[in-house]
C-alpha cells in the first residue's frame, strides 16, 4: 500500500512546490496516498486511481498544449500530462493576415512630413521608431498613414501587422501579433492522450497551442513584417516592446500626459524617439476649414485663427470645435470668449456632451468604461441594453463620430 502524509503537511509540501514551480516535487507528491480529515465521509483513495479515472473521463475534451504540456480543464481540476511533441510545428503561416489586425487607410495627413521621413528611414532599417503626445494630438493618424505607405508596403512583404495596446499585458499583445499571422495547422493527425503514451503529432486537432515567447519570437522574425502598436498606455510597468521583440522593426505611438517628461525602460534606450506637437497655424486652420464643411467667409478668417492658437493646433479639438459650429451649436465668437475667459478646450465639449440624448450618453459612458479597449460597433446595441435597432445606435455613433468626441480607428472604436 502507498505511504500516506498528513493534511496539513501534504498542503504546505504542494504550496512550496508550486511558489517555487518545482515540477518534479508538485509530481512525487500527486503520486503518494491522501487520508482525508473524515475517512467515514470520504474514502481514502490513491492520487495512481484518481488519475486513471480523470484520464478516462477527459480523453474527448479539447486539449492546451503550451510547450511541453498539455491541459485539460476536468471536472476534478486541471490534467497536466508532460508531453514530446513531434518535430511539425502545430502552427501554419496565413494566406494573409486577418483582417483585425489591420487599420482603415487615412484620406488625408497634414503637415507629419518630417515624421515620415523619419519612421520610413528608422523602419527600412530595421529599427524602432516611437511617436508620443497627448491624446488627440495626431497618433493614431499618422501611424494608419504609415502602415500603409507604399515604401514600407515594399519593405514588409510578410505585411504590416497593426495592434492597439492600451492597457494589454504584453503577453496579450504578442498573442494577437501571432495569430494575425498564424494558424493551426490544418491537416489533421495526431494520437489520444494517456499516461502511457505521451508522444502526439503537433497537427492533433483536438488541441489547441499556446507558443512560448521563444516560439513566437522565431517564427515573427522569420516573416519579414513590420509591427505597429497604437495606444501604448503612459510607460506600463515593464512593458518594453523593442526589448521583447529585438529584431522586429516597430513603429510605436505612446499616450503621454500633458508635462511629463520623455523616459523608457530598459530595452528601449535605442528607440528613435519623436514628441508630436499640433499643427502649424496654417494647416490647423485648413482643418478647420474642412471640419466646417465650407470655405471660410472673409469676416471668419482671423476669428478662426484666433481660434487655432487658442486650441494650440491639436487635431482633435480642431475637428470638434469645428463641428460645434458646423451644427449651429456654438458660434465662433462664443468659443472663442469661453476659451478666453479661463475654459479648458475641453471643458466646452463636456457643456456640449451633457445636452446629448440618453442613448448617446450611454455610448460614451461605455467606452470611458472600456478604457480605450477597442470595441466593434456590432456589440454596442447589446451593451447599451436599451432595445433599440443596429441602425439607431450607427447613427449616434456617426454624430459622436462627426464631433470628434469618439475615436476609431476606420473599424474599431
Amino acid at each position: 500500500m502507498a505511504s500516506k502524509i498528513q493534511p496539513e503537511m501534504y498542503t504546505q509540501s504542494l504550496v512550496e512546490a508550486a511558489q517555487w514551480g518545482n515540477i518534479e516535487a508538485i509530481a512525487s507528491l500527486l503520486q503518494q496516498t491522501l487520508t482525508v480529515t473524515q475517512p467515514q465521509l470520504l474514502p481514502t483513495i490513491t492520487v495512481q486511481e484518481t488519475m486513471n479515472q480523470v484520464v478516462a473521463e477527459a480523453s474527448d475534451l479539447p486539449h492546451v498544449v503550451i510547450g511541453s504540456y498539455d491541459s485539460q480543464l476536468t471536472e476534478q481540476g486541471v490534467l497536466v500530462t508532460r508531453i514530446e511533441t513531434s518535430l511539425l510545428s502545430p502552427w501554419q503561416k496565413r494566406t494573409q493576415p486577418t483582417p483585425n489586425s489591420q487599420c482603415v487607410p487615412i484620406t488625408r495627413l497634414l503637415n507629419r512630413q518630417a515624421e515620415v521621413k523619419a519612421a520610413i528611414a528608422t523602419l527600412h532599417a530595421g529599427g524602432t521608431i516611437e511617436f508620443s503626445g497627448e491624446p488627440g494630438i495626431g497618433k493614431t493618424a499618422l501611424l494608419r498613414a504609415l502602415s500603409h505607405h507604399p515604401q514600407l508596403t515594399l519593405r514588409f512583404p510578410g505585411g504590416m501587422v497593426y495592434q492597439r495596446v492600451y492597457e494589454r499585458p504584453i503577453d496579450d499583445v504578442l498573442q494577437s501579433i501571432f495569430e494575425a499571422l498564424y494558424q493551426p495547422r490544418q491537416d489533421g493527425g495526431g494520437t489520444k492522450p494517456s499516461l502511457s503514451t505521451s508522444t502526439f503529432a503537433a497537427s492533433d486537432p483536438s488541441r489547441l497551442y499556446k507558443p512560448l515567447l521563444n516560439q513566437i519570437q522565431s517564427l515573427l522574425e522569420q516573416q519579414h513584417i513590420g509591427v505597429v502598436l497604437d495606444e501604448l498606455g503612459w510607460r506600463e510597468v515593464g512593458f518594453s516592446p523593442s526589448g521583447v521583440l529585438p529584431n522586429v522593426p516597430l513603429l510605436l505611438a505612446t499616450v503621454m500626459p500633458s508635462g511629463h517628461p520623455v523616459s523608457h525602460p530598459v530595452g528601449m534606450s535605442k528607440v528613435q524617439q519623436f514628441a508630436l506637437t499640433g499643427l502649424p497655424l496654417q494647416e490647423a486652420i485648413v482643418l478647420f476649414e474642412e471640419g466646417l464643411g465650407r470655405s471660410l467667409q472673409p469676416r471668419e478668417s482671423q476669428l478662426v485663427e484666433q481660434l487655432c492658437q487658442q486650441l494650440e493646433g491639436y487635431p482633435r479639438r480642431l475637428v470638434q470645435y469645428a463641428a460645434l459650429v458646423r451644427h449651429r451649436q456654438y458660434g465662433l465668437k462664443d468659443l472663442l470668449e469661453q476659451l478666453r475667459s479661463g475654459m479648458e478646450p475641453e471643458e466646452v465639449v463636456f457643456q456640449w456632451m451633457s445636452g446629448l440624448h440618453e442613448v448617446d450618453r450611454s455610448i460614451i459612458a461605455i467606452l470611458a468604461a472600456l478604457r480605450g479597449i477597442p470595441l466593434h460597433p456590432i456589440h454596442l446595441p447589446t451593451l447599451v441594453n436599451l432595445g433599440l435597432q443596429a441602425d439607431s445606435i450607427d447613427a449616434s455613433l456617426q454624430q459622436l463620430l462627426d464631433h470628434g468626441v469618439v475615436g476609431s480607428d476606420g473599424t474599431y472604436f
